[in-house]
């Protein structure tokens, strides 16, 4: 056997019996799985021997490319001690690549125990500042176990090289070769990739619970879905809310401790008010005169945060004060907001609407899954967002002045005027010129933004006539001297001022900053300007409504009115978490296999090239946000 097919052979060999060590190595994963029918086994099991031979041969690329380098440079008579040496540094570094390997799903493995999430922008962040591990609490202990553990996986891989290289194993596989060992390996392989990938495709469509969860167990995964191959032969995903959970999902711990209140009687009648896409700085005189009257007689947040650029974390993030990413847990559990549940305990008078749907987002499978359908009055199909608006407030008004006078009541309504296509009628006008026609297909950006911000701002001018409608009534009927008064948005809207028309699409100050009005029985009147976020709305209201316990064991906000003073907050969407602080915004992906995608920006949204001076004074706060976003669903 010439030296380089003898390299060769022993490489694959050293290959095949690394994979079987880490095959062990990621048997963990397995374990996290809620199998649920034999689909979910396969899928489980497919993933387990892909992801586990992916990990190991995107590192073993190189080792081959040294390789097949070494030959070509060396095959000189004149070079042989020179390649012999090069032999042995492919050897060298595939016995420490591989090392890397055993030591990244291990490491994977122990953040997954603590955190119950896999390595990701945080985790990065962490492991490559300077003093990132250390603000975790690691001691010398610490750092002496780890060595051990680097030291036991290299040890591991050395000792695998050389049984690769015994005469014993060199027979097993020559007789293995006999029987086309790699070429049946390789079918292997090929069949679970296949499996996987079409398995976890039709799950998406057929939004199989069991199927999609289990893809979550090992790192890195990358899902396909068909939804756009899907789209063009006219079959659409089911919508998740109609997914079907086994409930061994997930686990949640909310609230952290039984709420205990220290008063049986209700004191206070609860009116909260949201418009869609409304931000910060349409609060004022001349777009929003009644509410901008109202704000100057209540508590005005002016500098606050949604917890999310979208309406589905926007809104759980004020009724939960939890971060967005646990939307989905609290989703798969139909697992309503504290809030909620103590004003059901307490009796309240109900009557909640909004001119959008609640079952997109689901909010009836969450913030209000407590709550009887009945209770719960969408939009009017065929009317547009001003007039549902209008009919809305006229029915809640209807309510008020129907409702038992012996009980409290809580009433809520989302605004829908100022969302796009921005909704309004000719009497609300006073913006112009306004794009009269929003036809998607055929607008253009860049030349008609000015336009459609202009129809915005109309919009926000008939949404401010609605509001004035509610306050009006509350006034006049005295009603304000025992009702507490919510007044923001859900998220922020932009026009293009950072390059991004809308919302969803960025963490922008003009996507994320909305109003808070906030009145409340007896408070003076002020403007509030230290940083706030909707995180820190329930942590204000529970008290009021009795709650004794520290907002710690329901949410992640603050008391608005008490210290300390917020130095950070969080807004989220779909896949990604992002960290405010009074100059820099930093964008960290969720998902494993996106951890690298990490964008930091200062506080007017401009892109940081140098991190090191923002990651080295944030690792404190990022360490803890580890712990937050996990803290009450295991």
């Amino acid at each position: 056997m010439n030296d380089h097919l003898r390299t060769k052979n022993i490489l694959w060999r050293y290959f095949f019996l690394s994979y079987a060590a880490l095959l062990i190595n990621t048997l963990f994963y397995l374990r996290q799985i809620h199998y649920s029918g034999m689909i979910t086994i396969l899928f489980g099991l497919s993933i387990y021997f892909l992801y586990s031979f992916i990990y190991l041969f995107l590192i073993f690329i190189p080792v081959i490319i040294l390789k097949v380098l070494v030959r070509i440079l060396f095959q000189s008579q004149d070079w042989l001690s020179v390649k012999h040496w090069c032999q042995k540094a492919v050897f060298g570094v595939a016995i420490v690549l591989f090392t890397f390997v055993q030591l990244f799903i291990y490491t994977d493995k122990q953040i997954f125990k603590l955190y119950h999430f896999h390595i990701n922008g945080f985790v990065w962040n962490l492991i490559t500042t300077p003093g990132g591990i250390e603000s975790m609490g690691n001691n010398d202990s610490t750092i002496f176990s780890t060595a051990m553990i680097v030291a036991g996986f290299f040890v591991l891989q050395i000792f695998l090289f050389f049984v690769a290289k015994s005469e014993i194993l060199q027979k097993i596989f020559s007789g293995l070769q006999k029987v086309q060992f790699k070429r049946v390996f390789i079918g292997f392989i090929v069949l679970i990739f296949n499996f996987q990938f079409f398995t976890y495709g039709i799950s998406h469509l057929e939004a199989n619970t069991p199927v999609l969860c289990a893809s979550n167990a090992l790192p890195l995964y990358i899902p396909v879905t068909f939804k756009s191959w899907a789209k063009k032969f006219g079959v659409l995903p089911k919508r998740t809310a109609l997914l079907k959970l086994d409930k061994k999902t997930s686990q949640l711990h909310y609230p952290l401790q039984p709420i205990q209140y220290d008063w049986v009687e209700p004191n206070y009648n609860i009116v909260w008010l949201v418009a869609e896409s409304w931000r910060a700085d349409m609060l004022n005189d001349t777009v929003m005169p009644k509410t901008f009257d109202f704000a100057k007689k209540s508590v005005w947040f002016a500098n606050h945060y949604s917890g999310g650029n979208g309406t589905r974390m926007g809104l759980f993030s004020m009724f939960y004060g939890l971060y967005g990413n646990y939307w989905f847990d609290f989703l798969h559990h139909r697992k309503g907001p504290v809030f909620i549940d103590r004003l059901i305990e307490q009796n309240y008078q109900m009557e909640l609407f909004t001119s959008a749907k609640f079952s997109y987002p689901e909010f009836d499978k969450t913030l209000f899954a407590s709550i009887p359908a009945d209770n719960l009055h969408e939009y009017c199909k065929g009317l547009s967002g001003w007039e549902n608006d209008r009919r809305h407030v006229t029915a809640m008004l209807d309510f008020l002045e129907h409702r038992d006078r012996a009980r409290p009541f809580f009433t809520f309504m989302f605004f829908e005027s100022p969302h796009a296509r921005y909704y309004f009628p000719e009497e609300s006008v006073i913006k112009t010129p306004f794009l009269e026609n929003m036809n998607y297909a055929t607008i253009d950006i860049e030349k008609d933004i000015e336009l459609i911000k202009n129809r915005y701002i109309n919009s926000c001018y008939h949404l401010d006539s609605q509001l004035g409608r509610i306050l009006h009534y509350l006034e006049s009927n005295q009603l304000l001297e025992s009702t507490i008064v919510i007044i923001t948005g859900d998220h922020g809207e932009e026009f293009m001022e950072k390059g991004y028309w809308g919302h969803n699409s960025a963490y922008t100050e003009e996507q994320l900053c909305v109003p808070l009005v906030l009145w409340l029985p007896g408070q003076q009147p002020q403007v509030v300007q230290k940083m706030t976020s909707h995180l820190d709305i329930p942590a204000t209201l529970m008290p009021l409504l009795g709650a004794k316990n520290p907002a710690s064991d329901y949410s992640l906000g603050h008391n608005l009115f008490e210290p300390p003073e917020r130095v950070y907050t969080i807004a989220c969407d779909w896949d990604s978490l992002c960290y405010i602080n009074h100059h820099y915004k930093a964008v960290f992906p969720l998902q494993s296999y996106n951890f690298l995608k990490q964008t930091v920006t200062d506080e007017a949204d401009r892109e940081i090239v140098n991190r090191t001076g923002f990651f080295r004074a944030s690792q404190n706060d990022l360490a803890l946000i580890m712990t937050e976003i996990r803290k009450f669903s295991k």
